[in-house]
């Protein structure tokens, strides 16, 4: 409805997706990875396997 703010808005989808994406990276790395990192782009082993396979 107009007016009314998002239930959850782009700050918020960004911190829950990072949530899930750091759950990947440790899985790969065997190590704790921090939710900041991940959005800083620090920790990124991981989506650097995905990049390479689609040549991103």
């Amino acid at each position: 409805m107009k007016g009314q703010n998002v239930e959850i808005d782009a700050e918020e989808g960004l911190k829950s997706k990072a949530i899930s994406e750091a759950i990947y990276e440790s899985g790969k790395s065997g190590e704790v990875v921090k939710v900041a990192d991940v959005i800083r782009g620090k920790a990124n082993a991981y989506q650097r396997d995905l990049d390479r396979y689609w040549k991103l």
